[in-house]
Parts: C-alpha cells; sequence; structure tokens
C-alpha cells in the first residue's frame, strides 16, 4: 500500500465512450 494514502482505493475510471460511426456512408 503506498504510504500516505488512507481509506479504500478510489474507484476505477469510467469506460470510455463508444466510437462515433465513420463519416462517410455507403450511400
Amino acid at each position: 500500500m503506498t504510504p500516505g494514502k488512507v481509506g479504500p482505493a478510489p474507484p476505477p475510471p469510467p469506460p470510455p465512450p463508444p466510437r462515433p460511426p465513420p463519416p462517410h456512408l455507403p450511400f
């Protein structure tokens, strides 16, 4: 455990948002 830190570990970061669709469309 890292000295100087107390209490429970911080929660994990949220997952990254989904990637947006590509700008070009098939039609």
